[in-house]
């Protein structure tokens, strides 16, 4: 039995348990009951410590859950093989993006090819929905689909049921803090009338990172990721008129935070939209002149994804004691809303410490985004719920307004 929790601002206090038993039916089969509850006391902290990145947003600050039970055969016909099976019922946030509802079940074979070197093959079929007013503004601006009663036919259940292939390879010497060796993954997936997914498309993944020691107190790394995603059109929708095959934000690339590129807030790199309620509009004569003239902290600015993404980063550490590392670095990146598009990739250098605790390592980054204005999509949310998206783009800097 494990229990734990923890705090994350993005999804506020959390708490988790499993249940292991671990020689099920005999042979060191495994059977797992696994539950986690997040976003604890968001509504009633309202944006205060640890809940400032969950939205203000109402449908966003209920409680997330998940609860699966899972089994696994750790030896399958070969001593090299692992079969792994789940069901599980979840709702899971993503601030300002979607709150996604999902009831569903996972297989997955691996075999280890060679030592550290492995390849599985899994299929997960899952219902998945939004829950009202979570990812309308996804769907107006990345699709065009911004009549409510059509955002709701694309919040109804449908299916997502992609089959995948993963293949990885880790020759690092250590997990947390690796001071020698690299690691590569390669992911593919594919989801279609075969695999019986409503979404259709094609999706794939690399990822991989190298580290040297250039002395006894001096690592060098570096980290690179790339993903493109090529939808199907006419895959989703049956009354509603789209040019674009409809992704579904899951499977949207992102970037932008702690883990990727961080002089941008939490998958803020990339398209963005910002939005605007009605009621910040009054005393304006078009919602134009009211987007132009307000200051930056009255827009909600969400982001949208792409098709297609780049990011990494090159960092020295320097060890300064037994448990202290100060580390400088270079994070770059980009994400395109189609792979066609070559917008230019964004650099944000910044520097950080980390500590070495007794429950593992804490890090504390600072990174700087030198980007500054930029004209951005905007749309005004009216109070019976529709989208009006403005004709003119916005210039927004979040740091500077009004000289």
């Amino acid at each position: 039995l494990q229990a734990g929790a923890g705090l994350q601002t993005d999804e506020c206090v959390q708490g988790q348990a499993s249940l292991i038993y671990r020689n099920f039916l005999g042979d060191a089969r495994i059977l797992r009951f696994t539950g986690r509850v997040s976003n604890l006391f968001a509504s009633q902290l309202q944006g205060q410590f640890p809940c400032t990145d969950v939205s203000s947003n109402e449908v966003y600050q209920e409680l997330n859950y998940l609860l699966e039970v899972g089994f696994e055969q750790p030896v399958f016909s070969d001593g090299r093989n692992n079969l792994r099976a789940s069901v599980f019922v979840e709702r899971e946030t993503v601030p300002d993006l979607y709150v996604r509802n999902a009831v569903g079940g996972q297989v997955a074979f691996s075999r280890r090819l060679q030592q550290r070197m492995q390849l599985t093959l899994g299929y997960q079929p899952t219902l998945t929905s939004f829950a009202e007013e979570s990812a309308d503004i996804y769907f107006c601006v990345n699709f065009g689909v911004c009549d409510p009663e059509d955002i709701q036919e694309l919040s109804d259940a449908n299916w997502l049921s992609p089959i995948t292939g993963l293949w990885t390879y880790d020759r690092t010497d250590n997990p947390f803090a690796a001071t020698r060796g690299w690691y590569l993954a390669a992911e593919l997936e594919q989801a279609g009338d075969l695999t019986f997914s409503d979404y259709q498309y094609t999706r794939g993944t690399i990822d991989g990172a190298i580290f040297r020691q250039a002395s006894k107190t001096i690592v060098l790394g570096a980290h690179l990721r790339t993903g493109g995603i090529l939808p199907y059109t006419g895959n989703l929708l049956s009354g509603t008129v789209t040019s674009d095959a409809v992704v579904h934000p899951q499977k949207r690339f992102f970037a932008g935070g702690p883990q990727s590129v961080r002089g941008f807030g939490l998958n803020l790199l990339g398209p963005t939209v910002l939005v605007l309620d009605e009621a910040e509009c009054e005393g304006y004569a078009t919602f134009d002149e009211c987007a132009q003239d307000v200051p930056p902290t009255q827009f909600n600015e969400r982001p949208l994804g792409g098709n297609a993404v780049i990011d990494g980063s090159i960092e020295a550490r320097f060890r300064a004691g037994d448990r202290w590392t100060v580390a400088a670095f270079v994070d770059f990146g980009q994400v395109w809303e189609t792979i066609d598009d070559r917008a230019a990739l964004v650099a944000t250098p910044g520097a950080g410490v980390r500590f070495r605790s007794p429950v593992g390592p804490l890090r504390f980054d600072v990174g700087y985004n030198p980007t500054g204005a930029t004209l951005k999509p905007a749309v005004v949310v009216l109070d019976d719920g529709s989208i009006e998206e403005l004709e003119q783009p916005v210039p927004y800097d979040p740091f500077t307004w009004d000289d």
